[in-house]
This record gives C-alpha cells, sequence and structure tokens, in this order.
C-alpha cells in the first residue's frame, strides 16, 4: 500500500510541478499581453519544457516520469505498467495538474480560460486530430528509444522535443499531447470546447507510437509482451 502511495504521489507532485510551471509561465505572458508573438509563444513553450524537464528529474526514478496519460496507457499496451498502476497514474496526473490550476487561478493569475486548449481558427477538427496523435506518437516513440536505453539525457530529450513542438504547434491546437494538461485548465475554467479531442488523440497516438517503437524497434521480448494487459 506503502508503494501504491509513494506512486500516486510521485505522478501527482510531477504532473502538479509541470503544469504550475507551464501555465504559469503562459500566465507571465498574457498578462503582459494577449497577443501571442514570436517571443511570448518562445516563453510559453521553454515554460512547458523546463516544467517537464523538472517533473521528470523529480520523480522519474520512482515512477518513470509519465506525467501524462497518454505515456501511461501507451506503457500499459506495452506491457510495462499493470492496469491497476496506470488508473492510478492517471487520477494522479489529472488530479496534480487540476491543484496546479486552481493554485494559478485563485492565486497568481485571474486570467478567464489561461491555459484552455481548442483550436485554432484556421485548423479543422481533422486536422487538430492528426496533428495532435503525429506528435504524441513521436513523443512515446522518443519517450521508449531513450529510457529503454536507459540514457541518462533521456529527461533532457523529451525536454527538448516538448520545447520544439510547442514552438510548431501553438498556434495550431495549443500543443498538448498531454491530456492532464488539457483537462485541469478545462475543469477550472470549464471551457469544454473541442475537449474530447484532447483526450482521443493523444491516446490514440500514444498507442500508435508504441505500435511503431514495439514492431520496427523493440526486442522479442517487447514484441511478445505489446497488448498483453496485466491486471494486477
Amino acid at each position: 500500500m506503502d508503494k501504491i502511495l509513494s506512486k500516486f504521489m510521485g505522478e501527482f507532485l510531477g504532473t502538479f510541478i509541470f503544469v504550475l510551471v507551464a501555465i504559469g509561465s503562459a500566465g507571465t505572458v498574457v498578462s503582459l499581453s494577449s497577443d501571442l508573438d514570436g517571443l511570448a509563444i518562445l516563453v510559453i513553450a521553454i515554460g512547458h519544457s523546463i516544467g517537464i524537464l523538472v517533473g521528470i528529474l523529480m520523480i522519474g526514478n520512482l515512477t518513470g516520469g509519465h506525467l501524462n496519460p497518454a505515456v501511461t496507457i501507451a506503457m500499459l499496451v506495452s506491457n510495462k505498467i499493470s492496469l491497476k498502476i496506470s488508473l492510478i497514474y492517471i487520477f494522479a496526473q489529472s488530479a496534480g495538474a487540476s491543484l496546479a490550476v486552481l493554485i494559478i487561478h485563485s492565486f497568481m493569475w485571474d486570467i478567464n480560460g489561461l491555459g484552455v486548449h481548442n483550436l485554432s481558427e484556421n485548423i479543422s477538427i481533422l486536422d487538430g486530430f492528426i496533428i495532435e496523435s503525429i506528435l504524441t506518437a513521436f513523443l512515446v516513440i522518443i519517450i521508449m528509444f531513450v529510457v529503454n536505453d536507459k540514457n541518462p539525457l533521456a529527461p533532457f530529450a523529451i525536454s527538448l522535443y516538448v520545447l520544439v513542438i510547442h514552438l510548431v504547434a501553438i498556434n495550431l491546437t495549443g500543443a498538448s499531447i498531454n491530456p492532464a494538461r488539457s483537462f485541469a485548465p478545462a475543469l477550472i475554467h470549464n471551457e469544454w470546447t473541442n475537449h474530447w479531442l484532447y483526450w482521443i488523440a493523444p491516446i490514440i497516438g500514444g498507442i500508435l507510437g508504441a505500435i511503431i517503437y514495439t514492431f520496427l524497434f523493440g526486442s522479442k521480448s517487447d514484441k511478445k509482451g505489446f497488448g498483453k494487459f496485466n491486471t494486477k
């Protein structure tokens, strides 16, 4: 029980730190100007990158540093974690992110809709779905490469990818790739437009990334275990 609680608290605190830094940086930018120019996008991208880096470095050795339901589900279908632990992780991630946004909204930046993801006017639902799916697929592929190789620079590789995709996609979909990151501001600000997309697309993308990695680059044991759910 203590081990389960420690894993819950790890993902809770790691995701809390990530979202607090990520959306906190967005709050700083938006409070100065509502226009997302190049410098504003860079600051927000760096905030998300540093937030995810700190979160992973803090609790990576304890939980693997998922901080993202799409990553957790990808690891579940890859038989890297059990169904029970995956559900605990997803709940912890969503709760940690929500607490972070609540604190930001209550004590830092009282800005309506701060951090809420939605599609840009020129992006269709299909386009947004494809963008979020592809970006998350490559996130999972990168994670599986660096983690399986036990690369000590794994957190920095993941952080750098998060930085780049935010520079690319903030003005398209908001560059979510993380259902918990999207869920928290939607909950606190009660704004749910197209919210389903920010769950389904990253999860499908994460599973796709797991499939690509496993069957193109994975070991025999990876291929053999894929899709076998450990329910303990």
